[in-house]
């Protein structure tokens, strides 16, 4: 079930057609962030889906260190229209419910379900699921 269309919460036509290829977890995790967004803050929703399922040379283009886009284990989200107060309620309330779904994080070696960077081409959220958690949810 789509409850998105592209043109109202995707970057991109390839980051919606790409939906389809994520994780079931994590098409299911991005849908709840966009439900999140809108129903807790009450307004509509400016920042968009800007990645999802990506190719290794998109990877390659965009100096991505991880597999996680190309293994439908990751999506991004851009931040436009969010107030610092609302992305830190949005990375506090996921975090507590599945932030143990989280790919592990290699300096830490821990589950991290939310990294929040700028790669260079806008500060983003970068949601993550582990190897073990795709494998292990069928």
């Amino acid at each position: 079930m789509v409850l998105f269309h592209h043109g109202e919460y995707y970057a991109n036509p390839v980051a919606f057609e790409n939906r389809t290829k994520l994780h079931p977890l994590v098409q299911n995790l991005l849908d709840s962030v966009l439900i999140f967004i809108k129903l807790r803050f009450n307004k509509t929703i400016n920042a968009r889906i800007t990645s999802t399922v990506s190719t290794q040379l998109q990877d390659a283009l965009l100096h991505r260190t991880s597999t996680t886009h190309q293994e439908g284990r990751a999506f991004d989200l851009g931040l436009n229209g969010l107030s610092e107060k609302e992305i830190q309620e949005i990375k506090t309330a996921f975090t507590e419910v599945a932030g143990h779904l989280g790919a592990i994080n290699p300096q830490t070696r821990l589950p991290t379900l939310i990294v929040d960077h700028d790669t260079g081409l806008g500060r983003h959220l970068h949601f993550q699921i582990s190897k073990q958690v795709a494998r292990d949810w069928k």
